[in-house]
């Protein structure tokens, strides 16, 4: 006959809940990993920004947004001092025919965010899933020369 002791019966109640505590257990690593490895890669994107000159930021719309881009996180993006490009209406003659842009001239200019009707801030929130990608643009592109010639007339 097998004898009883406390110590026999208390391994054997728990047996079935071992297994499930130490699923929950790895489960809770895991994340604790994932979520340290977001972080560190969140780190390593906003380090890599160039705050001295703008960037450009597309959508998954295909629309493109320059500006001065922070606040990078799990959820929005911050696009300061915000531009996008917008396409020349072409020009009429007369007898309402397109004329001919000269050499030289684009077929869009670029627009700041705040010069719409209902004049919002500059600032943009873009939701970051649709971001595709972003770029910090060179300090001579045409792109922040003609935002840093628009910011010196405006102020």
């Amino acid at each position: 006959m097998e004898q009883f002791s406390p110590q026999s019966g208390r391994s054997t109640m728990l047996a079935p809940y071992r297994q499930t505590l130490i699923g929950l257990a790895m489960l809770l690593f895991i994340f604790v990993v994932f979520w340290f490895m977001g972080q560190r890669k969140t780190a390593q994107v906003n380090e890599s920004i160039d705050t001295s000159t703008y960037q450009i930021v597309t959508l998954d719309s295909g629309r493109s947004y320059f500006g001065k881009l922070s606040g990078l996180d799990e959820e929005y993006i911050l696009l300061a001092n915000a531009f996008f490009l917008k396409a020349n209406e072409p020009q009429l003659d007369e007898n309402g025919e397109a004329i001919e842009p000269e050499e030289g001239d684009l077929p869009f200019t670029l627009q700041r965010i705040g010069n719409q009707v209902y004049e919002p801030t500059d600032d943009v929130y873009l939701k970051s899933e649709h971001v595709l990608s972003w770029q910090n643009l060179n300090k001579d592109s045409s792109v922040v020369t003609a935002i840093n010639e628009y910011l010196e007339t405006k102020e």
